[in-house]
């Protein structure tokens, strides 16, 4: 929004109340628009007729104070941002005419803008935890520093109403997708949202088992199961296998 662009102080009505004359030309259906306008809508001036007059001056008006050199009939959205109460002054073209205020319009919350969305990783394993994650910006400058994400977690189509942007492994097995909707809000409205995924969670590999070489009286060796591997999958089926080596060199499979 621009600062520097307004002239003249006092309340919007005090400033723009109408005072009728002999000469007064009456301005017909005088209206800004869209009146639930937010910080990045166009402001319209328009009328519907005008009573002794060919033509019009405009002005418009925010918070009170004349948009310095702005006499079109429309008003981008750079001089305005929400909360401001804007206005147009209509002046008849016509000898001692005085200028009549359209209603007013108080510019509303605009909702904040995704711009990007990620999931991660592209390979998921059994042993991963997935992210999400986004970028976003507001057009309403106050509320820059009020964006947050929110995120709808999915497994097989179904919510599994965990708004984080981590998902841990507790949620999902093998062969399972997982997919996520990302959105912002500022507090006050939240963007449409973007579908990342789904991913299909892969197999991982067994953690390694605890295991136990011992000496047998006749000075052979023998690897002991002292614990078993961690097998994420409970439909996996474990097998072991035993590969001797001494100094790095196998010498027994």
């Amino acid at each position: 929004m621009r600062t520097a662009f307004l002239v003249g102080t006092g309340a919007l009505l005090a400033g723009c109340n109408k005072v009728g004359t002999a000469e007064q030309a009456l301005v017909e259906g005088l209206t800004v628009s869209p009146t639930d306008a937010t910080g990045v809508d166009t402001l319209t001036c328009a009328w519907t007729g005008l009573d002794g007059a060919e033509s019009a001056l405009i002005a418009w008006k925010v918070n009170g104070a004349t948009v310095y050199e702005q006499d079109e009939a429309t008003l981008d959205p750079e001089w305005f941002e929400k909360g401001d109460k804007v206005a147009c002054i209509v002046t008849p073209e016509i000898a001692g005419a005085i200028g009549e205020r359209s209603n007013v319009v108080t510019i509303q919350n605009t909702p904040p803008v995704l711009l990007s969305a990620e999931l991660g990783p592209e390979e998921p394993t059994e042993r991963d935890i997935l992210y999400a994650s986004g970028t976003a910006e507001d057009p309403d400058r106050e509320d820059s520093e009020k964006l947050f994400m929110h995120y709808k977690w999915m497994v097989n189509g179904e919510e599994v109403g965990y708004d984080d942007y981590v998902l841990g492994s507790s949620w999902w097995q093998e062969g399972d997708n997982v997919s996520v909707y990302v959105s912002v809000g500022d507090g006050m409205d939240r963007s449409p949202t973007q579908l990342k995924g789904p991913v299909t969670i892969l197999n991982s590999p067994p953690g390694p088992p605890v295991i136990q070489v011992n000496i047998n009286s006749d000075g052979s060796l023998t690897c002991e199961l002292v614990e078993e591997a961690e097998e994420l999958d409970p439909h996996d089926t474990l097998s072991y296998g035993t590969r001797w080596r001494e100094f790095g060199r196998t010498i027994l499979e």
